[in-house]
């Protein structure tokens, strides 16, 4: 898939979900060969967006501190 290609389909797709949420940001991947490519596209409240992003992350870094400090834990 080419970089233009998948930024049709993120627009298309954020679009169609904007009409049903106040905020809607889709990241993505592909594969062109060996190199991974990214890009993202939002529709909606740009702070929402962001903030959506930051709190996927910092629930992710959560999970990930709270099992290292499980499997610190002595049961």
């Amino acid at each position: 898939m080419t970089s233009d290609k998948a930024m049709e389909l993120l627009k298309k797709h954020a679009s169609e979900l904007g009409e049903h949420f106040d905020a809607v940001e889709i990241l993505a991947t592909w594969r062109e060969g060996e190199a991974t490519l990214a890009n993202h596209f939002g529709q909606g409240n740009h702070y929402a967006r962001m903030g959506l992003a930051r709190e996927m992350l910092d629930d992710e870094d959560a999970r990930r501190i709270g099992q290292r400090v499980a499997s610190a834990l002595p049961y």
